[in-house]
């Protein structure tokens, strides 16, 4: 059981670094694929963890939590920032900027990866300009 769970976290680590292989792809949909599969994680690990958490504080004689309460988007942001840190993938500012500039505007603009692309955008910026202050 804890193998399963320790090699689970591996693989969810290195899904995570998905966004090291934003570099890596030439394409614009690609590399915005890669932001959404390494965003997609992050909401699984956090659903996860949520779960998790409600199974421990649940009394010892009722029945696990299937369907634990969902992680939700004040959970995000700071895992996403955690993700992006410690990930520190190489070039990430020009890649985002290459999207910017060169990507379907319909899906940088609607749904998920927008949400997704919006909030490393912005965490992106918000550290640059942090940088130049400090």
């Amino acid at each position: 059981m804890k193998l399963e769970a320790e090699s689970a976290s591996s693989a969810n680590i290195c899904r995570f670094l998905a966004l090291i292989n934003i570099n890596a792809v030439p394409s614009t949909e690609a590399k915005l694929d890669q932001v959404v599969l390494c965003c997609r994680e992050i909401f699984e690990a956090l659903n996860l963890n949520a779960t998790e958490d409600a199974n421990k504080k649940s009394a010892p004689n009722l029945k696990p939590v299937s369907e634990g309460p969902a992680a939700n988007t004040d959970d995000f942001l700071p895992a996403l920032i955690w993700v992006v840190l410690r990930a520190n993938p190489p070039l990430l500012h020009s890649n985002l900027q290459f999207v910017m500039r060169f990507a379907n505007e319909t899906r940088l603009n609607t749904g998920e990866a927008a949400y997704f692309f919006t909030n490393l955008v912005s965490f992106i910026y918000f550290r640059a300009a942090y940088n130049s202050y400090a």
